[in-house]
């Protein structure tokens, strides 16, 4: 199964991961597209999602008869290698409406859930940004939603790379459940930034199976992934912004990593 998926122009709300077209079972991605002066109603009855602004503005209403409304919040963002999100958490059983004065780009992660909780706006100024990694595995990682925040079971972040920098370096997994991993399904989204053009490189695999795939990503390219270890490369004089999603049966976040790369967690200090 190819588990690349090439992001299309079409308007509205479209689905882009769902679990026909993948081997994933607690999470789904999502576009909100929008052009200038449209507006958008959806209805989510036995999804939690979070919405995550990748380019333009919004404001909107979240409807939820049980646990309460957000009211006319707004938010913008013009990039996101250098920009923080504006994010909508919105809990099942809610109804979102939004309207955009100069057009809405916006990514949404879903996982099934029926414990509703109240939404939550968290704008630009809530969001930390941190360092993590040395060298060319350097990269800077926003912590959206943890594995302690206000989801049932989503754990939601962005990490921007070095110009030809690696994110998710060691390779890690989160597919079997042992003292070392709980399975979480995770999708990737990604954007490229260069000069004169940009790709980067992403590789899943699986020691124990031997299996292995490979994908060239280019702008707006999202990647599932069910199982295996996995970590994404840009090119040289390039950088990378990947929005990473998790979901599985227990909100846990516990990985391993490729052992033969583990010395480089070790040695980090060494290197900064």
């Amino acid at each position: 199964m190819n588990n690349a998926h090439k992001l299309t122009d079409k308007k509205g709300y479209v689905n882009i991961v769902n679990s026909k077209n993948s081997r994933l079972t607690f999470l789904t991605l999502d576009r909100i597209f929008l052009g200038p002066g449209e507006k958008l109603e959806h209805k989510y009855e036995d999804f939690e999602s979070v919405i995550i602004l990748q380019q333009g503005d919004f404001t909107a209403s979240v409807k939820n008869n049980s646990t309460g409304n957000l009211d006319s919040i707004s938010g913008s963002r013009k990039d996101v290698f250098d920009e923080f999100p504006a994010v909508i958490y919105i809990p099942p059983g809610s109804k979102i409406e939004m309207e955009t004065k100069n057009g809405l780009d916006a990514i949404v992660y879903s996982s099934p859930s029926t414990k509703s909780s109240s939404p939550l706006f968290i704008n630009q100024a809530n969001i930390i940004e941190t360092a993590r990694g040395a060298l060319n595995w350097k990269r800077k990682v926003r912590v959206i939603f943890g594995p302690v925040s206000q989801t049932n079971n989503i754990i939601i972040g962005e990490s921007v790379s070095v110009p030809g920098g690696w994110i998710g370096f060691p390779p890690h997994k989160h597919d079997v459940e042992t003292d070392l991993e709980n399975p979480l399904d995770e999708i990737y989204f990604f954007k490229v930034q260069g000069p004169h053009g940009a790709y980067a490189l992403h590789h899943t695999y699986d020691l124990v199976k031997g299996s292995e795939e490979h994908y060239t990503i280019s702008e707006d390219t999202a990647i599932a992934i069910p199982g295996g270890f996995h970590t994404t490369l840009a090119v040289p004089g390039c950088r990378l912004y990947m929005l990473w999603g998790l979901a599985g049966g227990k909100k846990i976040y516990k990985l391993s990593f490729d052992e033969r790369f583990t010395w480089l967690n070790d040695a980090e200090a060494l290197y900064r």
